[in-house]
């Protein structure tokens, strides 16, 4: 193996802890509501719904499904109508037609689909790759959405030097990409997915996981690499987030990786409308394993922001 995680992590990630997992989060994938439609290539699509009120639209990360946001949903409680689509080739949604060719602007697509079946603007919620897909549905149909929360999106063309970004950090991030293949290219799909869990949240984490959610994320390795090879591909400088006028709330984990809130502080340096907080003794799966400390930041941006829309309407 070329390199292991603790050769690819900064001196700040080696003395990260080990963050715990909800020992609730697997058995939410078989006791959620669903429904399944055709999206917009055609692909039959599973999407998680729960709660009632303002529409939220939540895109989940690399390695989970819909149903992820379950726990996040129930910490807001009433008032909110969340519903959480499984990417394409993740949970029961299909997988597009020859899936190394996907795109972050073709699950994008998915995402402007969904929230264009809306009767009012909704609110867009992600996380990691998620997060990077929810910043290109951003740009595509700002007009039907009211807010955007993005927790540490993994837009990780922000990194390239040729988009002003940091030549370091994508090569530490390409280097863990490139293990996690060899490790799937050899058949050992668990180290590629504790290849990837370590990196995100500490050496040793992905040992601590129950065995279910590890032999899950086995499953998912070769996805794990396709997402990140997509979330190097978009072409868009910092200038492109610049006329987003939708109020947008970044969130950052203090216990993630260096990497992730170098991708989130230089979005907030850019984007006109945004709240930017470090969230400590969090880290990156935070919104699925501990969903009631995320929920106490999202709440009240959500309430304002639907306030100011409400105003808007009534002007």
């Amino acid at each position: 193996m070329t390199a292991m995680l603790h050769t690819l992590a900064d001196s700040r990630q080696a003395e990260r802890k080990p963050v715990p997992t909800h020992p609730a989060l697997m058995a939410l994938m078989s006791h959620v509501p669903v429904q399944a439609f055709v999206g917009p290539r055609g692909t039959l699509v599973n999407m998680f719904t729960a709660g009632s009120g303002l529409p939220v639209l939540a895109v989940h990360g690399s390695g989970m499904q819909g149903s992820a946001w379950h726990g996040l949903q129930q910490q807001l409680g009433d008032g909110f109508r969340f519903h959480c689509p499984d990417l394409y080739g993740y949970g029961r949604s299909e997988s597009l037609p020859m899936p190394q060719r996907m795109t972050v602007e073709d699950n994008a697509g998915l995402v402007c689909a969904l929230l264009r079946r809306f009767d009012r603007p909704a609110h867009l919620v992600g996380h990691a790759f998620g997060g990077a897909v929810a910043l290109r549905a951003a740009l595509d149909c700002p007009d039907k959405i009211a807010s955007i929360t993005l927790y540490e999106p993994l837009a990780l063309h922000l990194l390239k030097p040729e988009l002003g970004g940091h030549a370091p950090a994508q090569r530490q991030v390409e280097s863990m990409a490139a293990d996690i293949r060899t490790a799937c290219l050899r058949g050992h799909s668990h180290l590629a997915a504790e290849i990837f869990y370590d990196f995100c949240n500490g050496p040793g984490a992905f040992a601590t996981l129950p065995q279910a959610r590890r032999a899950h994320l086995a499953s998912q390795a070769p996805r794990l690499c396709l997402d990140i090879a997509m979330a190097f591909q978009p072409r868009q400088a910092l200038a492109s987030y610049m006329g987003l006028k939708t109020p947008v709330l970044l969130l950052s984990a203090a216990r993630s990786p260096g990497v992730f809130r170098l991708v989130t502080e230089r979005l907030a340096g850019a984007l006109p409308m945004v709240r930017h907080a470090i969230l400590p003794d969090l880290g990156h799966f935070a919104p699925m394993s501990q969903p009631d400390a995320v929920a106490r930041v999202i709440r009240p941006f959500l309430q304002a922001c639907q306030r100011m829309v409400t105003l808007r309407d009534c002007a």
